[in-house]
């Protein structure tokens, strides 16, 4: 069985919505995809990265979007 990504179910307040990318990531795309390692090849492994990561965020806020809310009136007290 799967993660749901579900604040309160397997996902906790204190968990990242966005997973951080490290420099070895960039260089291994670099080394794996690019024909020409160059800075372009690292600017645009980079923000493949970025963008699978923005996508991955995002999936994860609309999964929990009502949960967030919810969390946030009852913080506010309403």
């Amino acid at each position: 069985m799967g993660m749901e990504w579900r604040l309160g179910v397997d996902m906790h307040e204190g968990d990242d919505i966005m997973d951080g990318i490290t420099f070895e990531q960039v260089l291994t795309m670099a080394e794996c995809n690019e024909p020409e390692i160059d800075e372009g090849a690292m600017t645009r492994c980079f923000g493949r990265l970025m963008e699978q990561r923005a996508e991955d965020a995002c999936f994860v806020m609309e999964r929990n979007l009502a949960a967030m809310t919810a969390m946030a009136r009852r913080l506010r007290g309403g």
